[in-house]
């Protein structure tokens, strides 16, 4: 659905304002004069920042769309950008959902013009801190994971939590996501993350700005190559709220998987923070289907192998204790210990078979 039909669609719904004489109607407005007058009148990010858009302008007066029609004093402010252009206001109340419809077609048709893509400077199959892009790339598992902070036991599948996502704005180009706070901005990340595939998003901290990146399937989606720093470290909060880390900066590469319940269908989230160049960078990946079962197999394999080489260790150590004590009649006080975990161990293997 384009923008337009959705901004057609936002006049069914009831206005915030009982101040509103007049109903705005959507359907009545003309897009390529409202976009004009943003490129000569009033900038996108006065629009986006202090929640006004130009509708119409006629013989000098000015009808302007406010989410919040009681900020008068905002007017004195367009009158300083727009100098003799304006000489008086017609002020007329909008939703906060048409004004934002209206922006983001806006930045979208902006943005066809153009015809540009942002390009990020490194192939994103090569930054250092991500994941696996297909499931024959699946790495060997050698990293250590704290499991009881970031991984539900087996046993408790049936409280495996269900993710409830709020993103709003599926479809909205990026000029539009990077003025979103940062609470808003992280549910529309994840929102397209967890859409399909494996999905994958990259946090990387430049000198003055933040970047993200959204890989699917190891093709590159979406790119935020000059996002606001407040807005980046605002995310960042979010991530780590959502992995249940502290908020602080992070001194040593903390990483961690989740599964959760998306839309019926079970996922393995992973994810990892560690210190960059300028600051903290991140990165989740989403693992599903035949690629979370390959990741599973493969982690199941290792934990095997791991077992039967403890245990050949112990059974070497016991045999040890065993030609000692032949020869050296001690009485040994673990010896109790030891057949209690004997039996524990089998209680366990008993459960597997």
């Amino acid at each position: 659905m384009s923008y337009i039909q959705d901004l057609a669609q936002s006049n069914s719904q009831p206005p915030k304002s009982q101040r509103l004489k007049q109903k705005f109607q959507p359907t009545k407005t003309n897009p390529a004069r409202i976009f004009e007058l943003i490129n000569t009148l009033l900038p996108v990010r006065y629009c986006l920042s202090h929640k006004v858009v130009p509708l119409e302008l006629s013989q000098k007066c000015l009808t302007l769309g406010m989410v919040n029609p009681e900020q008068h004093n905002l007017l004195e402010g367009i009158r300083s950008i727009c100098g003799h252009q304006i000489e008086s206001f017609h002020l007329q109340p909008i939703e906060a959902h048409t004004h934002q419809l209206i922006l983001s077609a806006y930045i979208q048709h902006s943005r066809q013009k153009r015809s540009r893509v942002a390009i990020p400077k490194q192939p994103i199959q090569e930054r250092p801190t991500l994941l696996i892009d297909a499931p024959e790339q699946l790495p060997k598992i050698t990293e250590q994971v704290d499991a009881a902070r970031t991984k539900l036991p087996a046993t408790h599948v049936k409280n495996i939590q269900t993710l409830e996502i709020k993103a709003r704005y599926l479809s909205a180009p990026v000029e539009f996501l990077a003025a979103l706070p940062p609470q808003v901005l992280w549910q529309e990340l994840l929102g397209r993350v967890l859409e399909q595939g494996i999905g994958r998003l990259y946090f990387e901290r430049l000198a003055n700005s933040g970047r993200v990146l959204w890989s699917q399937n190891g093709a590159l989606k979406l790119s935020f190559d000059s996002l606001d720093l407040k807005i980046f470290q605002g995310v960042l909060v979010e991530f780590k709220k959502f992995a249940g880390l502290p908020t602080i900066p992070v001194a040593t590469v903390q990483q961690g998987e989740l599964e959760h319940y998306y839309q019926e269908e079970k996922l393995l989230i992973r994810w990892r923070i560690h210190q960059g160049e300028y600051g903290e960078e991140a990165t989740i990946q989403i693992l599903r289907g035949k690629a979370l079962e390959l990741y599973q197999r493969r982690q199941i394999k290792e934990w095997e192998e791991q077992a039967l080489d403890l245990a050949k260790k112990l059974e070497q150590k016991l045999q040890q204790i065993r030609e000692f004590k032949q020869n050296n009649p001690l009485s040994g006080d673990n010896l109790a210990s030891l057949q209690q975990i004997q039996l524990q161990i089998k209680r366990q293997l008993d459960l597997l078979t």
